[in-house]
């Protein structure tokens, strides 16, 4: 009868302690989970990670001139991207479009030299839905090209 109860005591013990959690509270009391991150970047957005370690960035004030999207159809010869670049812009953004067909690759560069398609060429590689942001004046003109005729490359220009 003691040994059943020492068993079963330590196993209570041992169970409790498996699933008990440790609070942190973060510096806020009843904050629980993962620690908040922000960033900031040098065009003054805040880029926050989520609890699901997704990212978000929020745009601030310094954004008000921001551009419309827009599209640009790229394909075997390198394009201007977007052909007409916005005035003020401190950066931009450039998306491989989830709504392409098939699995375009796209290659993108703003050195001023036309991107070339083929591996092994220096340029920036966009999978399908992958964007990359560029934070360059409206001076530097960004140009893509792709591995498949009439893919969407988007662009967001701040």
């Amino acid at each position: 009868m003691k040994r059943t109860f020492t068993v079963v005591a330590g196993l209570t013990l041992v169970a409790g302690l498996a699933f008990g959690q440790q609070v942190v509270n973060q510096g806020r009391p009843g904050t629980q989970g993962p620690w908040p991150v922000s960033i900031s970047g040098a065009s003054g957005n805040t880029m926050v990670v989520g609890p699901d370690g997704g990212a978000v960035v929020v745009q601030n004030a310094q954004c008000t001139g921001a551009s419309a999207h827009k599209i640009t159809t790229v394909g075997a010869a390198a394009v201007n991207t977007p052909s007409a670049q916005n005035a003020g812009r401190m950066y931009i953004v450039l998306c491989n479009s989830l709504q392409n067909s098939s699995n375009p690759i796209v290659k993108c560069r703003i050195d001023g030299v036309a991107p070339v398609a083929a591996s092994g060429n220096a340029g920036d590689v966009l999978g399908i839905g992958d964007c990359i942001r560029y934070d360059i004046p409206a001076a530097v003109v960004p140009q893509c090209i792709s591995d498949a005729a009439g893919t969407n490359v988007t662009s967001f220009e701040c």
